[in-house]
């Protein structure tokens, strides 16, 4: 072998196959195949025992003793490398080279990046090259116990990576792509987790795709029977008898105990008319800009690390969508004692918005429970509060919007951007994400322009 540097690949991944200088490689015997894939497995080398036991399963015969030594011999002769395999201190190992052009290696360690990653779009970018690296189970072909356990172990982190991607997807909002990777990566491994088919069912309803939630439903139990003799548990059953009753269920995201992100943005869609329309291409504009308010408001919340932080991000937020709207986000501890909303208010609130709003929080301590929405007009103020919280209490506080009185008062679109506010809240509250409910009170935040 000359000294330049050899243009070499090593495929372990749905097939085997090592191509060097463009040619692939022909192994002499399968005992020389079988040393080259043990010594690929380890940077670290093994002893000759080891060897020895993993390929021919005889430590002790001098016969297999030769056999090494011929093997060997035979492999630096097939790689035209006499420096292909190094022996130090009692192991054999291979040469760097090698082992960096394995594709089975390069996928570990793009897996290790992505558990180093410090950011989302890191450890995104190293699990989806990571992924993609995987051709299928290693070696195939293989029979011997060595390469089941190695085919085990690469199989399981290729699934566990499909999920991962999966979740973070999900998280960001990004569904097609969440549920092509947790497709994938069940239908490798089908018993990964019967919580993720429950899952992916959800998340192909959350999309309007009911149907193929079913057909993923019957596959899964079809599996389960004719494979291992088993049922679907009764939680999944259940789920799919809502999924095709168009009833109401729970969506969680995927991978993790928050609800379905969303869902939390966009409430659970109604059933879809199969009928075709015409798309009203101005109410996805506004709806594609809801979701950008949401976004917006996601960020700041997430940097909050206190209550006033985020009523104060709440209140910029609907400002900055209304003009000529002042905005308040309280909680129920602040109602439980006499308001002052002018020793706290922004010099820029009008005298007639505060005491409109005082006015319409006193009828907030008499709600009774389960009730979400009042609209009031006050001195020629007309005020919303939105009700935050569980449905089955009273509000955990509340979202209060106010303007000087109009014909149309708050209008249908302004009426949906509280209420997703206040969805996106409730949420959030009922994961503790927003801590101590007893932190320091809301502000009161000035408008653009006074009304």
């Amino acid at each position: 072998m000359t000294g330049e540097r050899r243009r070499l690949t090593i495929k372990t991944l749905g097939q085997d196959q090592v191509i060097l200088d463009g040619q692939p490689l022909h192994w002499p015997s399968r005992a020389t195949r079988d040393l080259f894939s043990i010594l690929l497995l380890s940077p670290k080398g093994w002893t000759k025992f080891d060897l020895v036991g993993k390929i021919w399963g005889d430590e002790a015969s001098k016969e297999a003793n030769g056999n090494f030594k011929v093997t060997l011999h035979r492999l630096r002769l097939a790689l035209d490398d006499k420096s292909a395999i190094i022996e130090h201190e009692g192991r054999y190992l291979l040469s760097s080279e090698y082992l960096d052009c394995a594709d089975h290696v390069q996928m570990q360690a793009k897996f290790a990046l992505a558990r180093a990653a410090a950011t989302r779009d890191e450890r995104l970018k190293w699990l989806s090259e990571a992924v993609a690296m995987y051709g299928g189970d290693y070696l195939p072909d293989q029979i011997h116990d060595w390469a089941e356990e190695t085919r085990i172990m690469l199989r399981t982190s290729y699934v566990h990576a499909t999920i991962e991607l999966a979740s973070l997807h999900c998280g960001a909002v990004e569904c097609h792509s969440a549920i092509r990777h947790l497709a994938i990566g069940l239908a490798t491994e089908p018993l990964v987790g019967e919580h993720h088919h429950q899952t992916l069912m959800t998340c192909l309803c959350t999309l309007g795709r009911s149907d193929d939630a079913i057909g993923h439903y019957r596959h899964y139990r079809s599996f389960l029977q004719h494979e291992i003799g088993d049922t679907p548990t009764g939680a999944t059953v259940r789920l799919a008898d809502q999924i095709r009753n168009l009833e109401a269920h729970e969506s969680r995201q995927i991978g993790g105990p928050s609800g379905c992100p969303r869902r939390v943005l966009y409430g659970y869609p109604p059933p879809i008319d199969t009928s075709w329309q015409p798309p009203d291409l101005p109410a996805l504009a506004r709806e594609l800009g809801r979701g950008h308010l949401m976004l917006d408001l996601l960020t700041e919340i997430g940097e909050a690390s206190e209550w006033g932080q985020v009523a104060a991000s709440v209140e910029r937020l609907i400002t900055a969508t209304m003009p000529g709207t002042s905005a308040i986000l309280l909680r129920r501890v602040d109602l439980s004692q006499p308001l002052d909303l002018q020793s706290g208010r922004v010099p820029a609130w009008p005298d007639k918005l505060v005491r409109a709003v005082t006015e319409t929080l006193k009828t907030v301590n008499v709600l009774t429970r389960g009730s979400r929405v009042v609209v009031q007009t006050v001195g020629g103020v007309v005020v919303l509060l939105q009700g935050i919280g569980a449905h089955t209490g009273p509000p955990d506080a509340w979202l209060g919007a106010a303007r000087l009185a109009s014909p149309s008062g708050f209008s249908s679109e302004e009426q949906e951007v509280l209420a997703r506010v206040a969805q996106l809240l409730s949420h959030m509250m009922s994961q503790a994400v927003l801590g101590d409910p007893m932190g320091r009170p809301g502000t009161l935040t000035a408008p653009h322009s006074e009304p």
